[in-house]
């Protein structure tokens, strides 16, 4: 059962934070939020090859904690081409994929390398300070909701 932690507990619609730390707490209220803490770094990614957009980004937050995101709440910020032909395990693959710490955008027209270059994207991010990101105190956050 998730809780919320807003004043009026009543209310029809409530839009859950982007994700919370669960070592610290930290709450992300979204994933603009999130993708300009520069406490959080990303630092591996875990392949899922029955399923590309399941498998999981590592992220480290400065509280020591890792983090996996899957890659689906990160898609939309690739608008490049998506190759049909997997190449894993053929001559013409890179293998970056089969190391979690291997970063590395993939070289090949491959299925796979669509998520190298979200990757590339998450890496090289643009950080902003706290007072330039548009964040409220959790208990001040007010949810429009449409009825």
């Amino acid at each position: 059962m998730i809780q919320y932690n807003l004043p009026d507990r009543n209310k029809k619609c409530m839009k859950p934070n982007f994700n919370t730390c669960p070592n610290c707490g930290h709450i992300w209220q979204n994933r603009d939020s999130f993708l300009n803490d520069p406490d959080v770094t990303i630092i591996g990614y875990q392949v899922h090859f029955k399923n590309l957009r399941a498998g999981l980004f590592l992220f480290n937050h400065v509280c020591k904690t890792t983090l996996a995101l899957e890659v689906s709440l990160f898609e939309d910020l690739y608008n490049g081409p998506i190759f049909q032909d997997r190449l894993t395990g053929s001559d013409d693959c890179s293998g970056y994929c089969l190391h979690e710490s291997n970063l590395d955008p993939c070289p090949e027209k491959c299925e796979c390398a669509f998520v190298r270059e979200i990757i590339q994207l998450l890496k090289n991010r643009p950080y902003r300070r706290p007072a330039e990101i548009n964040t409220l105190p959790v208990d001040r956050i007010e949810i429009a909701c449409s009825e």
